[in-house]
Protein backbone atom coordinates (compact mmCIF):
# COMPACT_ATOMS: atom_id res chain seq x y z
CA UNK A 1 0.00 0.00 0.00
CA UNK A 2 2.86 2.28 0.86
CA UNK A 3 4.74 1.33 -2.63
CA UNK A 4 1.53 2.52 -4.10
CA UNK A 5 1.27 5.72 -2.61
CA UNK A 6 4.74 6.52 -3.41
CA UNK A 7 4.01 5.59 -7.27
CA UNK A 8 0.82 8.38 -7.14
CA UNK A 9 2.94 10.95 -5.41
CA UNK A 10 5.71 10.62 -8.30
CA UNK A 11 3.15 10.70 -10.55
CA UNK A 12 1.80 13.70 -9.41
CA UNK A 13 5.21 15.86 -9.37
CA UNK A 14 5.63 14.40 -12.94
CA UNK A 15 2.86 15.53 -14.07
CA UNK A 16 3.52 19.22 -11.92
CA UNK A 17 6.84 19.48 -14.10
CA UNK A 18 5.30 18.64 -17.26
CA UNK A 19 2.84 21.38 -16.37
CA UNK A 20 5.79 23.75 -15.46
CA UNK A 21 7.06 22.91 -18.82
CA UNK A 22 4.08 23.56 -20.72
CA UNK A 23 4.13 27.19 -19.44
CA UNK A 24 4.14 30.02 -21.64
CA UNK A 25 6.89 32.15 -21.51
CA UNK A 26 5.63 35.14 -19.23
CA UNK A 27 8.27 37.44 -19.27
CA UNK A 28 7.93 38.08 -23.12
CA UNK A 29 3.97 37.74 -23.00
CA UNK A 30 4.01 40.39 -19.85
CA UNK A 31 6.79 42.66 -21.92
CA UNK A 32 4.35 42.66 -24.96
CA UNK A 33 1.40 43.75 -22.29
CA UNK A 34 3.49 46.51 -20.70
CA UNK A 35 4.40 47.82 -24.44
CA UNK A 36 0.65 47.45 -25.24
CA UNK A 37 0.23 49.82 -22.42
CA UNK A 38 2.82 52.28 -22.30
CA UNK A 39 4.42 51.78 -25.13
CA UNK A 40 8.45 53.38 -25.30
CA UNK A 41 7.94 54.61 -21.68
CA UNK A 42 7.71 50.60 -20.31
CA UNK A 43 10.51 50.04 -17.82
CA UNK A 44 12.60 46.97 -19.13
CA UNK A 45 13.15 43.85 -17.72
CA UNK A 46 15.84 42.20 -16.41
CA UNK A 47 17.73 40.07 -14.31
CA UNK A 48 17.96 43.03 -11.64
CA UNK A 49 16.51 42.09 -7.83
CA UNK A 50 16.73 45.39 -6.36
CA UNK A 51 12.98 46.49 -6.24
CA UNK A 52 13.10 48.87 -3.08
CA UNK A 53 9.78 49.06 -1.26
CA UNK A 54 8.34 51.60 0.79
CA UNK A 55 4.88 52.10 1.00
CA UNK A 56 2.50 49.11 2.16
CA UNK A 57 0.20 49.34 -0.68
CA UNK A 58 1.76 51.14 -3.63
CA UNK A 59 5.49 48.86 -4.38
CA UNK A 60 4.31 45.84 -4.82
CA UNK A 61 7.34 43.00 -4.77
CA UNK A 62 9.38 44.79 -2.39
CA UNK A 63 12.80 43.00 -2.08
CA UNK A 64 11.62 39.65 -3.27
CA UNK A 65 14.25 37.48 -3.30
CA UNK A 66 13.73 36.11 -7.10
CA UNK A 67 14.55 32.39 -7.89
CA UNK A 68 15.13 31.51 -4.24
CA UNK A 69 12.13 29.70 -2.79
CA UNK A 70 13.92 28.17 -0.74
CA UNK A 71 14.38 30.77 1.54
CA UNK A 72 10.44 30.56 2.46
CA UNK A 73 11.14 26.72 3.33
CA UNK A 74 13.67 27.58 5.61
CA UNK A 75 11.58 29.50 7.92
CA UNK A 76 11.17 32.18 10.17
CA UNK A 77 13.59 31.45 12.64
CA UNK A 78 16.36 30.87 10.01
CA UNK A 79 15.24 34.34 8.44
CA UNK A 80 15.60 36.24 11.33
CA UNK A 81 19.14 35.73 12.00
CA UNK A 82 18.73 32.77 14.83
CA UNK A 83 22.78 31.46 13.97
CA UNK A 84 24.02 30.77 17.83
CA UNK A 85 22.45 28.77 20.73
CA UNK A 86 22.13 32.20 22.59
CA UNK A 87 19.81 34.21 20.13
CA UNK A 88 17.73 31.43 20.04
CA UNK A 89 17.21 31.02 23.91
CA UNK A 90 16.73 34.35 24.18
CA UNK A 91 14.01 34.60 21.31
CA UNK A 92 12.77 31.94 23.06
CA UNK A 93 12.69 33.27 26.71
CA UNK A 94 10.49 36.56 25.46
CA UNK A 95 8.20 34.69 23.45
CA UNK A 96 7.42 32.56 26.48
CA UNK A 97 7.02 35.95 28.31
CA UNK A 98 3.88 36.70 26.12
CA UNK A 99 3.26 40.16 26.24
CA UNK A 100 5.27 40.87 28.90
CA UNK A 101 8.29 39.87 26.86
CA UNK A 102 7.40 42.08 24.27
CA UNK A 103 7.36 45.08 26.12
CA UNK A 104 10.89 44.27 27.40
CA UNK A 105 11.77 43.87 23.75
CA UNK A 106 10.52 47.22 22.73
CA UNK A 107 11.62 49.15 25.67
CA UNK A 108 15.47 47.61 24.94
CA UNK A 109 15.17 48.12 21.48
CA UNK A 110 14.88 51.98 22.73
CA UNK A 111 13.22 53.88 19.93
CA UNK A 112 10.97 56.52 21.61
CA UNK A 113 8.41 56.18 18.89
CA UNK A 114 7.74 52.64 19.37
CA UNK A 115 7.98 52.90 23.07
CA UNK A 116 4.64 55.40 22.76
CA UNK A 117 3.04 53.11 20.25
CA UNK A 118 3.42 50.10 22.94
CA UNK A 119 1.83 52.10 25.78
CA UNK A 120 -0.82 53.76 23.88
CA UNK A 121 -2.52 50.07 22.72
CA UNK A 122 -2.05 48.26 25.83
CA UNK A 123 -2.57 50.98 28.64
CA UNK A 124 -4.81 53.86 26.62
CA UNK A 125 -7.94 54.78 25.47
CA UNK A 126 -8.32 54.46 21.82
CA UNK A 127 -8.88 58.02 20.63
CA UNK A 128 -9.13 59.37 17.15
CA UNK A 129 -8.42 63.38 17.80
CA UNK A 130 -4.92 63.74 18.16
CA UNK A 131 -1.97 61.62 16.35
CA UNK A 132 0.73 59.45 17.26
CA UNK A 133 4.68 60.65 17.13
CA UNK A 134 5.55 59.85 13.69
CA UNK A 135 2.12 59.79 12.17
CA UNK A 136 0.74 61.35 9.58
CA UNK A 137 -3.55 60.82 10.05
CA UNK A 138 -5.76 60.61 12.73
CA UNK A 139 -5.40 56.47 14.29
CA UNK A 140 -8.18 54.51 15.49
CA UNK A 141 -11.02 56.65 13.52
CA UNK A 142 -14.04 54.47 14.12
CA UNK A 143 -12.13 52.75 17.41
CA UNK A 144 -13.00 55.28 19.56
CA UNK A 145 -13.54 54.44 23.33
CA UNK A 146 -11.96 50.89 22.99
CA UNK A 147 -9.62 49.44 25.17
CA UNK A 148 -6.94 46.77 24.94
CA UNK A 149 -9.15 44.38 26.28
CA UNK A 150 -12.01 44.87 23.86
CA UNK A 151 -10.00 44.37 21.02
CA UNK A 152 -9.02 40.62 22.39
CA UNK A 153 -12.55 40.68 23.03
CA UNK A 154 -13.72 41.19 18.77
CA UNK A 155 -15.60 37.58 17.65
CA UNK A 156 -12.98 37.38 14.96
CA UNK A 157 -9.81 37.45 17.58
CA UNK A 158 -12.30 34.56 19.59
CA UNK A 159 -12.41 32.86 16.54
CA UNK A 160 -9.01 32.71 15.32
CA UNK A 161 -8.01 32.09 18.95
CA UNK A 162 -5.76 34.93 18.77
CA UNK A 163 -4.06 35.12 22.18
CA UNK A 164 -3.68 39.41 23.80
CA UNK A 165 0.36 38.79 23.08
CA UNK A 166 -1.26 38.49 18.95
CA UNK A 167 -3.65 41.04 18.96
CA UNK A 168 -1.10 43.22 20.73
CA UNK A 169 1.62 42.33 17.92
CA UNK A 170 -0.71 42.66 15.18
CA UNK A 171 -2.10 46.65 16.62
CA UNK A 172 1.58 46.99 17.16
CA UNK A 173 2.84 46.30 13.65
CA UNK A 174 -0.18 48.61 12.09
CA UNK A 175 1.46 51.66 13.55
CA UNK A 176 4.95 53.66 11.91
CA UNK A 177 6.46 50.55 13.84
CA UNK A 178 5.95 48.07 10.32
CA UNK A 179 9.41 49.70 8.65
CA UNK A 180 11.75 48.49 11.87
CA UNK A 181 9.99 45.11 11.73
CA UNK A 182 10.17 44.55 7.72
CA UNK A 183 13.70 46.15 6.88
CA UNK A 184 15.66 43.60 8.59
CA UNK A 185 14.00 40.69 6.97
CA UNK A 186 14.22 41.88 3.94
CA UNK A 187 18.08 42.85 4.22
CA UNK A 188 18.70 39.36 4.98
CA UNK A 189 22.00 40.77 6.37
CA UNK A 190 22.32 37.34 8.88
CA UNK A 191 22.39 39.89 12.02
CA UNK A 192 20.15 38.57 14.72
CA UNK A 193 16.52 40.71 13.88
CA UNK A 194 16.03 43.39 16.71
CA UNK A 195 12.09 42.94 17.45
CA UNK A 196 12.02 38.79 16.84
CA UNK A 197 9.31 37.65 19.35
CA UNK A 198 7.16 40.67 18.30
CA UNK A 199 7.65 39.56 14.40
CA UNK A 200 6.87 35.70 15.42
CA UNK A 201 3.82 37.22 16.75
CA UNK A 202 2.93 38.85 13.86
CA UNK A 203 3.68 36.00 11.71
CA UNK A 204 1.35 33.77 14.18
CA UNK A 205 -1.52 35.98 14.44
CA UNK A 206 -1.69 35.97 11.13
CA UNK A 207 -1.47 32.57 10.46
CA UNK A 208 -4.05 31.99 13.15
CA UNK A 209 -6.60 34.63 11.53
CA UNK A 210 -6.76 32.60 8.35
CA UNK A 211 -9.40 30.56 10.99
CA UNK A 212 -12.13 33.54 10.00
CA UNK A 213 -11.71 31.94 6.28
CA UNK A 214 -13.85 29.26 7.02
CA UNK A 215 -17.37 28.68 6.15
CA UNK A 216 -18.20 26.93 9.72
CA UNK A 217 -20.10 30.08 11.20
CA UNK A 218 -17.38 31.86 12.67
CA UNK A 219 -18.25 35.68 13.15
CA UNK A 220 -16.98 37.65 10.76
CA UNK A 221 -15.96 34.86 8.49
CA UNK A 222 -14.64 36.09 5.12
CA UNK A 223 -14.81 34.35 1.71
CA UNK A 224 -11.66 33.23 -0.30
CA UNK A 225 -11.11 35.63 -2.98
CA UNK A 226 -8.23 37.36 -5.01
CA UNK A 227 -6.18 40.34 -3.44
CA UNK A 228 -4.75 42.76 -5.69
CA UNK A 229 -1.74 44.83 -4.80
CA UNK A 230 -0.29 47.83 -7.05
CA UNK A 231 3.32 48.12 -8.29
CA UNK A 232 4.38 51.36 -10.40
CA UNK A 233 7.91 52.34 -12.09
CA UNK A 234 9.79 49.04 -11.68
CA UNK A 235 11.52 46.72 -13.51
CA UNK A 236 10.08 43.00 -12.99
CA UNK A 237 12.54 40.69 -13.60
CA UNK A 238 12.86 37.55 -16.12
CA UNK A 239 13.66 35.67 -13.26
CA UNK A 240 10.66 36.20 -11.47
CA UNK A 241 8.54 34.90 -13.88
CA UNK A 242 10.30 31.44 -14.42
CA UNK A 243 11.29 30.54 -10.49
CA UNK A 244 9.14 33.38 -8.55
CA UNK A 245 9.96 34.68 -5.29
CA UNK A 246 9.49 34.62 -1.78
CA UNK A 247 8.91 38.32 -0.29
CA UNK A 248 10.54 37.94 3.31
CA UNK A 249 8.07 40.22 5.56
CA UNK A 250 4.86 41.20 5.91
CA UNK A 251 2.79 41.77 2.39
CA UNK A 252 0.29 44.11 2.25
CA UNK A 253 -2.50 43.76 -0.01
CA UNK A 254 -6.09 44.83 -0.53
CA UNK A 255 -9.18 43.10 -1.54
CA UNK A 256 -10.27 45.79 -4.15
CA UNK A 257 -8.28 45.76 -7.56
CA UNK A 258 -9.55 49.67 -7.39
CA UNK A 259 -8.02 50.48 -4.40
CA UNK A 260 -4.44 48.39 -5.64
CA UNK A 261 -4.82 50.50 -8.96
CA UNK A 262 -5.23 53.69 -7.16
CA UNK A 263 -2.11 53.00 -4.96
CA UNK A 264 -0.31 52.20 -8.05
CA UNK A 265 -1.09 55.89 -10.04
CA UNK A 266 1.53 57.76 -7.49
CA UNK A 267 4.17 57.01 -10.15
CA UNK A 268 4.57 55.87 -13.59
CA UNK A 269 3.69 52.58 -15.78
CA UNK A 270 1.15 51.15 -13.14
CA UNK A 271 0.71 47.19 -12.79
CA UNK A 272 -1.30 44.98 -10.61
CA UNK A 273 -0.39 41.67 -9.16
CA UNK A 274 -3.77 39.69 -8.49
CA UNK A 275 -2.88 36.88 -5.85
CA UNK A 276 -5.07 33.72 -6.08
CA UNK A 277 -5.37 31.86 -3.18
CA UNK A 278 -5.63 27.87 -3.65
CA UNK A 279 -7.89 27.79 -0.11
CA UNK A 280 -8.07 29.65 2.91
CA UNK A 281 -5.08 28.62 4.28
CA UNK A 282 -2.94 30.71 1.73
CA UNK A 283 -5.18 34.36 1.70
CA UNK A 284 -4.38 37.27 3.53
CA UNK A 285 -6.45 37.99 6.40
CA UNK A 286 -8.50 41.53 6.85
CA UNK A 287 -6.71 43.71 9.82
CA UNK A 288 -8.79 46.29 10.02
CA UNK A 289 -11.14 45.25 12.66
CA UNK A 290 -7.13 45.57 14.87
CA UNK A 291 -5.47 48.44 12.81
CA UNK A 292 -5.03 51.65 14.50
CA UNK A 293 -5.98 53.11 10.47
CA UNK A 294 -8.85 50.70 9.93
CA UNK A 295 -10.17 53.32 6.68
CA UNK A 296 -7.17 51.50 4.79
CA UNK A 297 -8.68 48.02 4.67
CA UNK A 298 -5.24 46.19 4.80
CA UNK A 299 -4.86 42.31 4.14
CA UNK A 300 -1.92 41.38 5.42
CA UNK A 301 0.16 37.86 4.06
CA UNK A 302 2.25 36.23 6.64
CA UNK A 303 6.30 36.58 6.11
CA UNK A 304 8.07 34.61 3.70
CA UNK A 305 4.91 34.28 1.55
CA UNK A 306 6.24 32.38 -2.12
CA UNK A 307 4.84 33.76 -5.36
CA UNK A 308 4.38 31.72 -8.09
CA UNK A 309 3.36 33.87 -11.58
CA UNK A 310 0.98 31.88 -13.56
CA UNK A 311 -0.28 34.05 -16.03
CA UNK A 312 -0.26 37.25 -17.08
CA UNK A 313 -3.89 39.55 -19.01
CA UNK A 314 -5.05 43.11 -19.64
CA UNK A 315 -7.03 44.21 -17.11
CA UNK A 316 -9.33 46.89 -17.91
CA UNK A 317 -10.50 49.61 -15.29
CA UNK A 318 -12.92 52.36 -15.53
CA UNK A 319 -12.04 55.52 -13.35
CA UNK A 320 -14.92 57.96 -11.76
CA UNK A 321 -18.29 57.70 -13.98
CA UNK A 322 -19.07 54.35 -15.77
CA UNK A 323 -20.41 56.30 -18.69
CA UNK A 324 -17.95 59.21 -19.08
CA UNK A 325 -14.94 57.67 -16.73
CA UNK A 326 -11.61 56.95 -18.27
CA UNK A 327 -10.65 53.58 -18.88
CA UNK A 328 -7.17 52.61 -18.45
CA UNK A 329 -5.21 49.36 -19.31
CA UNK A 330 -3.24 47.53 -16.74
CA UNK A 331 -0.96 44.94 -17.49
CA UNK A 332 -1.40 42.69 -14.38
CA UNK A 333 0.31 39.75 -13.29
CA UNK A 334 -1.78 36.97 -11.92
CA UNK A 335 -0.11 34.73 -8.97
CA UNK A 336 -0.73 31.98 -6.97
CA UNK A 337 0.49 32.03 -3.25
CA UNK A 338 2.04 29.73 -1.20
CA UNK A 339 2.16 31.06 2.88
CA UNK A 340 5.28 29.35 5.00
Amino acid sequence: MLFVHIQSFEAHNKSQLNNRKKKPNLSNKFKKLMHEAYGDKAPESNESNDINMKDKFSSGLASLVFGKPEIAAHGLMSAMGMRTEDEHCNFMSRVQMMTEGLEVEIEAFGHPNLIVYKDYILYEIAQSHTRLPGCKKMQDVGHEGMTFDDFCSHPCVLGAHLLPVHVFALRFYTTNAYPFLNAPMREQSGNYHPLPATMYYVAEGLKRLRAVFTHHGTAGAQEVQPFWRGLHSRIIPDSFFKDGGTELACMSATNSKSVAYNFSQSGKCPILFEFVPGSFMECAPMINFLSLYPEENEALFPPLTYIEPIDCKMLHLTSGNKKKGKVASVPTIICSIHCA
